[in-house]
């Protein structure tokens, strides 16, 4: 989630991508609609998923991966 203490999910994505640039990163978070492709894109966020969410978005977010 972006709004976490110490590291927020921005630097947490960043951090991620830079030892392992094959994974996808999904973020979840309750600023979804306030979130541009080009932010996500620059903070190396690959999908985005808002809260609330179902377990259907989860999935969809995965399999798209796949």
């Amino acid at each position: 989630d972006l709004s976490m203490p110490g590291m927020d999910g921005w630097a947490v994505a960043r951090e991620v991508k830079s030892r392992a640039p094959g994974i996808r990163v999904v973020l979840v978070t309750g600023y979804a609609a306030t979130i541009d492709a080009e932010t996500a894109a620059a903070a190396s966020v690959d999908v985005i998923v808002g809260k609330p969410f179902d377990f259907d978005a989860i999935s969809a977010a995965i399999a798209d991966g796949e």
